[in-house]
């Protein structure tokens, strides 16, 4: 049987137990700013593509005007896309660190897992 915790907003799963395990299980803190951390990146990613997007414009926007031969608008339209630029270098290098800190945090999670298994198995060894 699969235990699970449930709080208002967040479901947690947890492994089967054996009967020798008897842990209660609780969404904690960790969990939670776990979720908030995977919830800013989704959100960073996103304004990422929307980043991309809008520069894809401004680039349109620039060609267009060649065409028309108006190059004052032509200049606009490259500055407003070179902001863009500095704003997508700047979120992608936010972007980066956090996966870093989320890959950190699941690699520690998946280390503390390793250790109690041994410690459980070295305990059934021992008996």
């Amino acid at each position: 049987m699969q235990k699970t915790a449930l709080s208002s907003q967040v479901i947690k799963f947890a492994p089967p137990l054996t009967t020798t395990q008897k842990q209660s299980l609780s969404i904690t803190e960790s969990d939670t700013s776990i979720l908030n951390l995977l919830s800013a990146l989704e959100t960073l990613s996103n304004y990422i593509t929307s980043l991309e997007s809008r520069m894809a414009a401004e680039q349109a926007q620039a060609v267009s005007y060649l065409s028309k031969k108006q190059p004052n608008m032509v200049k606009s339209h490259l500055i407003a896309k070179k902001r863009l630029e500095k704003v997508l270098q700047e979120r992608v290098g936010s972007r980066h660190k956090l996966q870093e800190v989320v890959f950190g945090i699941e690699r520690a999670k998946g280390d503390e897992e390793v250790s109690f298994r041994m410690f459980l198995f070295s305990g059934l060894c021992t008996n």
